[in-house]
């Protein structure tokens, strides 16, 4: 698995950070693993909220992107970013796509 969708997996797992809100994210900075070197007072303005601030700031949300990595390989299944070109072109269209599909 790349990084991008590795990161991306784990901004998934930020508690208050939909998927919406990541796609919006990704037009301004283009690489999900950015806001994990974000300082406290950059995690602020994306105004996450003290769970998912400390999620990013603490390493939870990347651990829990490891164990869910991890189990989905384990069990056969592939997991397929929207910049993937497997990914579905049609989905890709839709008004909010999903970021990863397992």
């Amino acid at each position: 698995m790349d990084q991008f969708t590795f990161d991306l997996m784990a901004l998934t797992l930020v508690p208050g950070l939909g998927a919406r809100r990541i796609h919006r994210f990704l037009g301004e900075i283009g690489d999900p693993g950015e806001i994990f070197r974000f300082s406290r007072r950059q995690l602020g303005k994306l105004r996450l909220g003290p769970e998912g601030m400390a999620a990013v700031a603490g390493g939870l949300c990347r651990r829990q992107a490891e164990k869910a990595i991890e189990t989905a390989r384990s069990s056969g299944v592939k997991l397929v970013s929207f910049r993937d070109p497997s990914y579905p072109q049609l989905l890709g269209r839709i008004f909010d796509p999903p970021l990863i599909l397992y």
